[in-house]
């Protein structure tokens, strides 16, 4: 096994998502033995089994991921309920694995993944939708790139002809049905 081998089964191994109970599953969608997997490339030691030693890992980067969730939407948690909202960002992220570099991304498809699944948000799916669509924007906003600022005295240095002003690139503008802005106390 080459190493890009070895860190994509890793990387498969420990992205597979957990049981109802929040445990290494046992076996992968199309019924191998995940035993069987982990004792191919991770050796036990004297404590723990390779199955053992994988699901620390597997079990680690799921509560990352979910808690990462649970602090960027506060507001769609208290709209869908806590238990609720654990059950949708699992799916969601079962079927929208991470793929960037920072946890900041996470939740970028979280509006389409509800839209393709409404029964998550309801009976509350437009105001699900407007929270999540909120409060992505305020990821974006705090976390997202940025031009440099324009002082005053370029202002007034730059013939009116020549001056070319544009919006920051971190702003969104929202167009909401719910007044989702004023749910502050939810952080």
């Amino acid at each position: 096994m080459t190493l890009l081998e070895l860190q994509r089964r890793m990387a498969e191994d420990v992205r597979r998502p957990l049981t109802a109970d929040f445990e290494m599953r046992d076996t992968t969608d199309d019924g191998a033995s995940v035993r069987v997997i982990a004792a191919s490339y991770i050796s036990p030691n004297d404590r723990l089994s390779s199955f053992e030693r994988l699901e620390i890992y597997n079990r680690q980067y799921w509560f990352r991921v979910l808690d990462c969730l649970w602090d960027d939407f506060p507001g769609l948690r208290a709209v869908v309920g806590k238990r609720k909202f654990t059950k949708l960002t699992t799916r969601y992220l079962a079927r929208y694995q991470s793929t960037s570099y920072t946890l900041r991304d996470l939740g970028n498809r979280l509006e389409q993944f509800l839209r393709e699944e409404p029964h998550w948000a309801a009976p509350r799916q437009e105001l699900a939708l407007d929270m999540v669509r909120f409060e992505w924007a305020q990821i974006v906003a705090f976390d997202g790139p940025s031009e440099p600022a324009i002082s005053p005295d370029e202002i007034l240095d730059t013939p009116a002809a020549q001056l070319r002003l544009g919006l920051q690139p971190y702003l969104s503008l929202l167009e909401l049905n719910y007044a989702v802005d004023d749910a502050t106390d939810c952080r």
